[in-house]
């Protein structure tokens, strides 16, 4: 047991010579930190979905899971990803053209025939607010050449967004081996989603009446995300349901300058389609009550001096700026933490502003910021004449 502490204390002691320094904890609230644990096992008791999901969607950090990570179908939420990857490559006003794989597609769907052409903008809305299997295959046959080569797409973004688990198969979120994501990225999907503002007009329509570009055939869309009308912040979402996956939702709210998303999977079947709207009211209730946006929960540590070789002062102030800490989401239950490795030994001559190291800021397994460490002060490098002074003065003259 001595030996253990000795070690322990000897390695702490190196970091240090190093420039390295531990954690530096903030100590939260208990009665708050306790209230906090109680709710969340209250919500983890009270959500019928598989998996859920609340993430901070300016940072991408997951506030709360339940079986985060686990893989499963996502349904017509699939759709989320069809959207942004069409605004991204394609116009509104593109025209594209119904194949005979397009029109066979099952309900939900317009009921095209092959040959039929419509405005991109339209089959957005339609793809968005009804759910509409067959705009979603014309949609990736229009932008791509084909479902296979437009489903590469989504797969690429999905990597670029982060979404490592996640793979599509099919644009409209149909039953396939293969086509799955997990809840968490699912919401990191919708949050780099929601940064577009063509997809939040799109997913915000209550409605849109269309017609082929030819005006031989009406459609009406009407927006199935109840949520929208419900929930005072509600900024969009997808809903979604298959035999396999059962019924689905991502959605995004804001409120007092807090951003949301939340993804829920297999949340019930028939019979059970009004669970996914308590999940989701229970999350966002979740978020908006216990986290707030701040930046000042961070400890501010003083960094100790570095030497300077051969330097007429021989040490100099190290600083950094706390200003550019960002605000972040954090509640009673996170442990903002603050760390740094620097070079505590220079060389003269030493210059004002010197970067020397690095200040980490995280909270759990989050890293919210690396600032840089900063000389506050300059050393000159001892020369000739700096010596004959000194020597002068020592001995009097």
């Amino acid at each position: 047991m001595r030996r253990k502490a000795f070690l322990v204390a000897l390695l702490t002691l190196a970091l240090m010579l190093a420039g390295c320094l531990f954690p530096c904890r903030v100590v939260c609230d208990e009665e708050q930190t306790v209230e906090q644990e109680e709710a969340a096992a209250e919500l983890t008791a009270a959500l019928h979905a598989k998996a859920a999901v609340l993430m901070d969607a300016d940072t991408g950090r997951v506030l709360y899971a339940k079986n985060g990570e686990s893989l499963l179908p996502m349904a017509s939420t699939t759709k989320i990803m069809t959207c942004i990857i069409a605004l991204e490559h394609a116009s509104q006003d593109d025209i594209f053209t119904a194949s005979a794989y397009a029109a066979s597609m099952p309900k939900v769907h317009m009921g095209v025939r092959e040959g039929q052409r419509f405005y991109l903008r339209d089959l957005l809305l339609g793809l968005m607010l009804e759910s509409y299997n067959d705009a979603a295959v014309i949609i990736a046959e229009g932008v791509a050449g084909s479902v296979e080569d437009f489903a590469q797409l989504m797969n690429e973004k999905a990597r670029e967004i982060g979404a490592s688990h996640t793979h599509f198969v099919t644009p409209n979120g149909l039953d396939a081996d293969g086509h799955q994501t997990t809840a968490e990225d699912l919401a990191l999907i919708m949050a780099y989603c929601i940064q577009n503002e063509d997809f939040l007009e799109i997913t915000r329509t209550s409605s849109h009446v269309f017609t082929d570009v030819d005006n031989k055939s009406t459609y009406n869309a009407a927006n199935l995300n109840a949520f929208l009308n419900s929930y005072e912040g509600a900024l969009s979402g997808k809903t979604g349901f298959t035999g396999n996956a059962g019924y689905c939702y991502v959605g995004a709210a804001e409120r007092d300058g807090k951003r949301f998303t939340i993804a829920l999977l297999a949340c019930g079947w028939p019979s059970n389609r009004t669970w996914k709207w308590a999940d989701a009211r229970s999350l966002f209730d979740y978020g908006f009550t216990y986290y707030e946006k701040v930046n000042s929960e961070f400890p501010k540590i003083d960094i100790p001096a570095a030497q300077v070789k051969e330097g007429v002062v021989g040490t100099v102030p190290l600083t950094y700026d706390d200003s550019l800490i960002p605000d972040i989401l954090m509640s009673s239950l996170d442990q903002p933490e603050v760390s740094y490795c620097i070079d505590r030994f220079l060389e003269a001559p030493v210059r004002e502003g010197l970067q020397v190291g690095e200040l980490y800021l995280t909270v759990g397994d989050y890293q919210v910021c690396t600032l840089p460490v900063l000389t506050a002060g300059a050393d000159a490098r001892q020369d000739y004449w700096y010596n004959l002074k000194r020597l002068m003065d020592v001995v009097g003259l």
